[in-house]
């Protein structure tokens, strides 16, 4: 029974206008303000619940609602990086009250770059960020829409300090450095901090990349099977590797070892 998918088999048995009916009425996916589709579990509870990160939920006022509005979702909002922060039926009333107690006067950002962060700061999120905020971003540069940030502090949208020490464009370009040393002249209560992008520039750290390096490629000549190399420090990481065995297969290593 467990190699079957329930799913499929019983909703072969509905017709085409059935199915469409049970979608609406009973969708796998929600599309969140941010323009996410999030998956919604029918499996933890009572209600169906909705996992979701707070930022992508700005511009909902009230709790989201299926079956044709007659039962509201569980909404479980998520930190940045994943942590629940609150989890509730009353979104109003979180939004009213509790969010307050949530919001921080610095945000740092630490996630990874991909398809689906890539301009995740945009200029939604920018503009929601209160007066005086440090926005600290230490983890990749196009996480940022830098262009919005840009001409949000230009307009004058916003007024927030920033302590960054990646860009979109690495160096930062000296005439952004410019641009930002304008507006720090015509707005002097604001603080900006840049530094150099240099995580791994001391001798100590660059000493161990090298012997690991090393260690690596001698696992990787002696190796006899693929799966020899793949708790090696490579990429991707095994993290990956865990949750889609299949990434393995398309790994360039796989097809290098396969011609050795």
């Amino acid at each position: 029974m467990k190699g079957i998918d329930l799913a499929n088999a019983l909703g072969g048995l509905l017709s085409w206008q059935q199915r469409r009916r049970l979608d609406e009425l009973a969708p796998t996916h929600l599309e969140v303000p941010s323009g996410s589709r999030i998956w919604l579990d029918y499996y933890s509870g009572e209600s169906p619940v909705l996992a979701v990160r707070v930022q992508e939920m700005f511009g909902c006022a009230d709790t989201p609602r299926i079956t044709g509005g007659r039962q509201p979702l569980l909404v479980k909002l998520l930190s940045p990086a994943g942590r629940p922060v609150q989890v509730t039926q009353d979104l109003a009333g979180f939004w009213a009250g509790s969010y307050n107690q949530v919001q921080a006067d610095i945000i740092s950002i630490h996630i990874p770059l991909d398809e689906t962060t890539h301009h995740f700061v945009g200029e939604h999120l920018l503009k929601l960020m209160r007066p005086r905020e440090l926005l600290v971003n230490t983890a990749r540069g196009a996480i940022i829409a830098a262009a919005a940030l840009m001409r949000l502090l230009k307009t004058k949208e916003i007024a927030i300090h920033l302590a960054l020490d990646v860009y979109e464009d690495e160096p930062i370009p000296e005439a952004t450095l410019n641009e930002f040393r304008e507006i720090a002249a015509e707005r002097p209560d604001l603080r900006f901090i840049f530094t150099p992008h240099s995580a791994t520039a001391d001798a100590d750290t660059r000493a161990r990349m090298s012997a690991t390096m090393l260690a690596n490629l001698n696992s990787l000549v002696r190796s006899q099977s693929v799966r020899d190399v793949k708790e090696l420090n490579l990429i991707p990481p095994l993290a990956f590797v865990k949750k889609e065995p299949r990434m393995l297969d398309d790994y360039r290593i796989f097809r290098w070892w396969k011609g050795k």
